[in-house]
């Protein structure tokens, strides 16, 4: 057997994990200040409706009015489980700014994603 390492396609991939004590919710958060790539997400929802992942390009969080600005790109999660896109060899977007994301209940508001913040992980390349 060879003593080889493995290149894993996504080891080089830039991660972001939501703090364990809170998941995301309807405020915006910095994923990366630069341009980058999105290559993956995924969320728990524990709730009993469907979350939406808003995704915006933006530098900073505070460019961003959930609700207000339309977000770049919305990815649906289903209720009572867990949803995302496992790190692709192909990004899924290209933010010019940066990404900044929230997670709603509505795919387009700002109305809280339910009891429950979902625990996330967003996979990007800088």
């Amino acid at each position: 057997m060879s003593n080889r390492a493995i290149n894993h396609p996504h080891a080089a991939l830039d991660h972001w994990a939501s703090p364990k004590a809170s998941g995301l919710d309807e405020t915006a958060v910095l994923i990366s200040s630069v341009p980058c790539n999105l290559f993956g997400y995924e969320l728990q929802n524990e709730n009993a409706n469907p979350v939406y992942l808003q995704c915006f390009n933006a530098s900073d969080a505070g460019d961003v009015t959930v609700g207000t600005n339309e977000p770049d790109a919305v990815f649906k999660v289903p209720e009572e489980g867990g949803g995302g896109r496992d790190p692709q060899a192909f990004a899924l977007k290209y933010f010019s700014k940066g990404l900044v994301v929230a997670c709603t209940s509505d795919r387009f508001g700002a109305t809280s994603p339910g009891a429950s913040a979902p625990h996330s992980n967003i996979w990007f390349k800088k």
